[in-house]
């Protein structure tokens, strides 16, 4: 077996259907891509609109995705995407939150943020309900464990989207950012499909209930200390 051969069978992600949320959102229009391109059938849920319908058709291209309206405020419109998507594919099998759904699926992997144990100022709420994704995901774990059902999160550092544009062009604030990260840059939004793969795949059959940092060595501690050593 080649070394192409070995990966596909360990990362596939083929016959997998996965429902993502927020699927038009900056990060996770490139997670629909590139689990399409892994193999998955991707049922895209968003509020519907252009966007939603030109994500699925670019999708259809070379893989398999179908789109459908959510909107997650709403428990019937929840209810009834999940219906719809059901109806569909006849199971999902893995359940990403980029937005925000709790249904009991056989994989799922939220959406929690660097803000969950790495604050800034003026973002209380926001690192709070970040705080709440990540308990949420440890207590799925436990709970659903006898059901088969793993639950992971996944915490972006500070990935360049457009909406952190306006914060990374900012001549301070990406100073400040750029400063407290190891690796001096933003992320993209292409560097968290891997361990969305790895997540979504057969390969983390024994992984759950653990939130894993996307960050660029921010956590680690940020910047080299730039001084002599000698005190």
């Amino acid at each position: 077996m080649s070394v192409g051969e070995n990966l596909e069978k360990i990362f596939s992600l083929e016959n997998k259907v996965i429902l993502l949320t927020g699927a038009t959102g900056g990060i996770g229009s490139v997670l629909a891509k590139g689990l399409a391109d892994a193999g998955a059938e991707m049922a895209l849920c968003d509020i519907g609109n252009d966007k939603l319908e030109a994500l699925g058709t670019e999708i259809n291209e070379n893989g398999s995705a179908k789109a459908f309206d959510l909107n997650i405020l709403q428990m019937d419109s929840i209810q009834l995407c999940v219906e719809k998507v059901m109806k569909e594919f006849g199971r999902i099998d893995v359940l990403i939150n980029c937005a925000g759904i709790n249904k009991r699926e056989g994989n799922i992997i939220n959406m929690a943020s660097h803000n969950s144990v790495g604050m800034l100022g003026g973002c209380s709420v926001y690192g709070a309900t970040k705080s709440a994704v990540t308990a949420l995901t440890r207590s799925m774990a436990i709970e659903w464990a006898k059901y088969n059902i793993r639950a992971n999160a996944i915490a972006p550092g500070h990935i360049l989207t457009p909406l952190t544009t306006v914060t990374w062009e900012h001549p301070e604030r990406s100073k400040y950012l750029s400063d407290r990260i190891a690796m001096g840059r933003p992320g993209t939004p292409e560097e968290i499909l891997g361990l969305t793969i790895l997540l979504a795949s057969d390969s983390s059959s024994y992984m759950s209930g653990m939130m894993y940092h996307i960050d660029g060595g921010c956590l680690a501690g940020g910047q080299p200390w730039p001084y002599d050593t000698k005190y």
